[in-house]
Order: C-alpha cells, then structure tokens, then sequence
C-alpha cells in the first residue's frame, strides 16, 4: 500500500516523464481522420468487403480534411472488384510483405489511383483474369511509394502497373512483376516519374519490362529484367521523348531478345545504362533504332546470341547518335557492333568489340547512308557496302590509326 508522500511523489515523477503514467497504456486512440482497417479472420473476402465499405464510408475529402485508411496485416480479397481511391484519401498498409490486396478484376486495375492521394506499403495482386492489372492509374498528382505490384495468368495479359493517358503519377521504391500470360508487361508508362524500381516480366510469348507509349516520363534507377518463350524486350519506347537514366537491363528471350528498344519516331534521351542481352535463335539486339533519333551516352551493352546479334541497330530513317558507348558483341562469328539500314549513325568516345563486323552499313543495300566514328576504337572489320563510313581520330585494337573510311 501507497503511503501518501510516496503516491504523490510516483505521479510526480510520472509527468515529468521519468516513469510512465500508470493509467497511459490504457487510454483509447482517438483518431479523427483515420480509418483503420482490420482483416476477418480466415474470411479474405469479408475483409476486402470491409476495406470498400470503409472508404465509402469517407465523404467530403479535401485538401483542407485529408484522410488515411490504415489497413493491419492481412488478405483483402475485392472479389472481383476494383478498389478506387478517392482524392485526398491515402491508403498505407502495414508492410509489402503482409498486407495483401487482391481481385480478378478485368482491365481496370485491382486498386485505381486517385489525384492527391498515395498507396503505400502494401502488395497489389491481379490474378486470372482476361487483361489482368495490378495497379492502373490515370490521375495527375498520385503516389506510389513501397508498393509490390503483381500481375499473373491472366489469360492474354498481365500488366503489374498501368500509368494511362499523360498523368504525371509518381512511383518510387515499387517492385513490378508481371508473368504467366500470353503478353506480360512490368510498366506500361504514359508519362509520369518512375524511380528506384525493380521490373519483372516473364511471358508465355511477348515479355515487356517497361513499355513507354508516346511518353515524355521519365525513369531513374530501374533494374529489369525480361525474358520469353517467344519475345522479350527490357524496354521499349514508342513515340514520345521519354528520359532514361541509370538503367540495368537483362533480356532472355527464346526466338527474339532486345535490350531497348526505341520506334516510332521515340527521341528516347538514355544517359547511364548497363544492358545484357542473350539467347534469340532469331536475332538479338543490345539497342534497336527504328524511324527514331534516340541520344544514348555511357551505356555498357554485352549482346550474346546463337547466330545473329547486334550491338546498336538503327533501321529506315532517324539520326541517332551514341557517346561513351562499350559494345561487346558475339553470334557464333557473326556478331556487329553498329549496323545502318537508311540511317545517319553517329558514335563517339567509344568501344567496339565484336566477333564479326565492328560497323556494317546497310547489308549491301544500294541507298547511301553514313555511319560517323569519332575518337573510338573498333574491334572488327568493317563493311561499307554501297553506303558510307566516316572515322576520326579512330583506332583498331591495335592501336593502329584508322583512315577516314574506317579501315587502316
């Protein structure tokens, strides 16, 4: 028993924050704009019922009464549904790794993303459906950050993360996985930043990791990696001027395998990029121009196939240039650094190393086209065709001074 000098002296010392206040731990936690989210137990489904209903249940969000559901750890099946975020309402799990929401929701997304609003520390599943995807988004001012996004067996496609139209989303620290499906896709980008992400797909015929689509995005430190019965391309960017730095690319794909690719019209800007290719009974390219005026600098490319391989490829019109480029290329004897097909090439600052031809201009085709070489080292015979080839300050491996066709 409390003597009453002594009581007086524990609560004292109590509120001066010496010793914690006994009643404390037993004080209810007020929140005033918080939903917490608690899953049913063995009953995923009725959880994810209860996470809809409880951001129903918010009315009347705004920039001046944000709101957040906090979900505990768990499964939260939407059962066949989409969960749609609302403005101003973010959604934090409790942590990637347990906190799961999943449905087999068609097209539009397991989880939309909303303007002013971010979805965090959780896993996005899409599973079975026919054009299966994880997380779709077509609002200006949304954030990702710590999320997993998985997309799998849907019966023709799987995308992990679907950024639409032009919305300038935000994605940092996100894992996309793709697989399982006809075509898969890790990003399908429309704009918007994606940083620090790690993409993965694996597909049953055409493998993307990242797919920029008339985008003026911009990506910063990616790790991908694509692989494919059929196909498979790290990245592709068609049309837009989207910027690229600090990329890590991995292709495997059975018939055709791609580093990156840039078509229809991209003037792709890709500054720091590691990029390995191998596999592609067909052909396999570490970069491949089509119709487009890409500028790539300080790019490491190691392209290994059975019998066709590329380093740089650029075909029917553009004016891509490289600078500070090492191409290391071999194909059973038949390996190329740089080839042209109807194109102004330029290289500088720059290695080539190659089992076969360092340059090749246009495979004896008859329209004069150009491939500049300045301040470079070329590892292979070179083949003008009917074409051009224009060398400065070059070298062979050697060390031996080219002329200005590129030969000794």
């Amino acid at each position: 028993m409390f003597r009453p000098a002594l009581r007086v002296c524990v609560l004292l010392l109590a509120a001066s924050g010496f010793l914690p206040a006994p009643e404390a731990s037993a004080r209810p936690v007020n929140y005033v704009r918080t939903e917490v989210v608690s899953p049913i137990p063995s009953n995923p489904v009725a959880s994810g019922t209860r996470l809809r209903r409880a951001l129903a249940d918010i009315t009347g969000s705004s920039a001046s009464d944000p709101w957040l559901i906090k979900i505990e750890p768990g499964i939260y099946d939407l059962d066949g549904a989409s969960l749609v975020m609302r403005k101003y309402v973010d959604i934090e799990g409790s942590g990637e790794g347990v906190t799961i929401v999943q449905s087999t929701v068609n097209s539009i997304g397991t989880v939309q993303g909303a303007a002013h609003a971010e979805l965090r520390f959780v896993t996005v599943l899409n599973f079975g459906a026919t054009d299966g995807i994880a997380l779709a988004n077509s609002a200006s001012g949304f954030t990702a950050s710590h999320v997993t996004c998985l997309a799998r067996n849907g019966s023709n496609s799987s995308t992990a993360l679907a950024n639409f139209g032009s919305a300038s989303g935000t994605y940092r620290d996100v894992t996309l996985r793709a697989e399982g499906s006809r075509v898969v896709t890790a990003a399908s980008m429309r704009g918007g930043l994606l940083l620090r992400a790690r993409a993965f797909a694996s597909g049953d015929e055409f493998a993307y990791g990242l797919f920029n689509a008339s985008s003026e995005g911009e990506t910063i430190d990616l790790t991908v990696e694509a692989s494919g019965a059929g196909y498979a391309t790290a990245i592709r960017n068609e049309a837009g001027a989207p910027l690229l730095r600090n990329v890590r690319t991995s292709s495997r794909g059975a018939n055709l395998s791609e580093g990156i690719v840039n078509g229809g019209g991209s003037a792709a800007r890709i500054q720091g990029a590691v990029i390995d290719v191998s596999g592609g009974t067909s052909f396999a390219s570490g970069i491949r121009n089509e119709f487009s005026s890409a500028l790539v600098s300080d790019a490491v490319i190691t392209v290994d196939a059975p019998s066709s391989a590329f380093g740089v490829s650029s075909s029917f019109s553009g004016t891509p240039a490289f600078r500070n480029l090492t191409l290391r290329v071999t194909a059973g004897g038949h390996g190329v650094g740089v080839r042209s097909y109807g194109t102004q090439v330029t290289v500088e600052s720059s290695t080539i190393s190659t089992d076969g031809f360092s340059l090749v201009n246009e495979f004896g085709a008859t329209t004069p086209t150009a491939i500049r070489v300045g301040a470079s080292r070329l590892e292979g015979a070179v083949d003008p065709a009917d074409g051009t080839l224009r060398c400065v300050a070059t070298y062979d491996a050697s060390f031996t001074l080219l002329g200005a066709t590129c030969t000794p």
